[in-house]
């Protein structure tokens, strides 16, 4: 690293950290790359970091390269697109969908992820990603919407009017225009991502400081400029009413925000909305959400009276009984019953990662990625499903049997073995009589063929004894 001129390093998410079938358990990538990024960097200062991952990750080390090129899963042909824009063959123009946070315990879902008993509260509600992040004015690596590129854009003219889609006047007919220039100030041709968003200036209950509403991409050459225009129709205004059960647009005033990302807002201008009494918020939604809601930095936990109002009845409990075993029940609950229980489910991953093998001369502890995703899709399958995978080698009845001796329900066990023995041997008799019946009418048959065919029977019957 100390005698190249530049030097790239590859890295990110193994497939054991982050694969389909399974959430993450930290935003942070291994911590022996982690190391290699702070020792390339230390070695030479020109260094460039091309990440390779699904999602966020946490970088304790940003201020080190010179450049972070964020390449998510790119695919196959990825490596010679990073070539091209690493050597300005190709400009980067792509804009994040997600926030970037410092640390994992700065995400408000951190309070409640991963749950317990395979169940996760929300409780987050609206204060998802950037809304978050935005609203409570927390401190990020990267905002939502953030991407540079080799060359600057310059916003101007924002022009913003009402426009009428069916001329009714009600809620529906909301529409606005939105219009401006943006001209590529740079000396390299490249597209500028320019977002919209739209801030609810005084509301009734309680909403996020922005939201996206609406994006367009345009591809400029140096000194180029364009006019760029974004229609804005009712659900850019609109929230869900749990009250009314149906979107809601409430009058006053709301702020365009144009900008390169959600934290760099180049443009604004506000309008104002009348919905003619036709959305009103209902007193549920307003309870549900108030406009006080506070929002704290670093996350708080949402207290369960809160949640509860959220969602509009009592918060179920995380943890079900032990012992409560039923047909929808996942493979991964099975080791909460200590012996049928813990059988059935080394039973079940065992069939799972033999069958899953992509190479069968090798055993599958030796692919760990592989084994970690089949484990862990394997562990959130329903008991119900089990009947389907075995192919016809298993019914709902010995399911059903197995579910009752996992629960200590052996008064009800033994009942259903009755039955199915029961059933068994009553669907034996059915098939027995439909049998002989098929049998008895077979040789009646015959009887009457041969008294209506006598002759030619007598006559066989004559050849052949001669």
């Amino acid at each position: 690293a100390r005698k190249a001129s530049v030097a790239v390093i590859l890295c990110g998410l193994p497939g054991v950290c982050e694969s389909e079938g399974f959430d993450r358990k930290t935003l942070y990538m291994p911590p022996e790359q982690n190391a290699l990024i702070c020792k390339v960097c230390e070695a030479n200062p020109n260094t460039i970091v091309v990440l390779s991952n699904g999602q966020a990750v946490a970088m304790p080390w940003v201020d080190k390269p010179k450049a972070i090129l964020e390449g998510y899963l790119s695919g196959q042909a990825s490596g010679s697109a990073m070539i091209d824009l690493i050597f300005g063959v190709a400009s980067p123009c792509g804009k994040l969908a997600e926030t970037f946070p410092i640390t994992e315990e700065d995400a408000p879902s951190n309070t409640n992820f991963p749950g317990q008993g395979g169940q996760v509260r929300y409780c987050e509600g609206l204060n998802v990603g950037y809304r978050y992040f935005n609203t409570a004015k927390a401190p990020v690596r990267f905002p939502f919407g953030h991407g540079l590129t080799y060359t600057n854009f310059e916003y101007s003219q924002l022009n913003v009017s009402r426009i009428s889609n069916d001329g009714s006047g009600c809620a529906d007919d909301i529409g606005v225009k939105v219009e401006m220039k943006i001209r590529n100030i740079g000396q390299v041709a490249a597209a500028e991502i320019v977002q919209c968003y739209v801030h609810d200036c005084e509301s009734t209950v309680y909403r996020p400081k922005h939201e996206l509403k609406h994006f367009t991409k345009v591809f400029l050459q140096p000194d180029q400029e364009e006019s760029i225009v974004l229609n804005l129709k009712k659900d850019a205004f609109h929230f869900y009413d749990i009250g009314h059960e149906d979107w809601v647009v409430e009058s006053g005033e709301f702020e365009i925000q144009i900008g390169s990302s959600s934290r760099d807002i180049r443009l604004k201008q506000k309008i104002s909305i009348d919905s003619h009494g036709c959305s009103v918020p209902s007193q549920k939604a307003q309870v549900a959400h108030p406009p006080s809601f506070s929002i704290q930095y670093p996350p708080v936990a949402v207290d369960e009276d809160a949640f509860a109002r959220m969602l509009g009845h009592p918060v179920p409990p995380l943890q079900p009984p032990k012992g409560e075993f039923h047909r929808n029940s996942v493979v991964s609950e099975l080791p909460r019953s200590r012996v049928i229980g813990n059988i059935l489910h080394f039973l079940v991953m065992y069939g799972a990662t033999q069958h899953m093998r992509e190479d069968k001369s090798k055993s599958i502890k030796q692919d760990v990625a592989l084994k970690k995703m089949v484990e862990e899709m394997t562990g959130q399958v329903p008991l119900r499903s089990l009947v389907l995978f075995s192919e016809g080698r298993m019914g709902f009845a010995t399911l059903d049997i197995l579910i009752g001796l996992m629960n200590y329900q052996f008064i009800h066990v033994t009942k259903l073995i009755y039955k199915s023995i029961k059933n068994s041997f009553e669907g034996f008799g059915d098939r027995f009589r439909k049998q002989r019946k098929t049998i008895v009418t077979s040789v009646g048959q015959s009887d009457l063929n041969m008294q209506a065919d006598g002759t030619t029977v007598a006559l066989l019957s004559s050849t052949s004894s001669d």
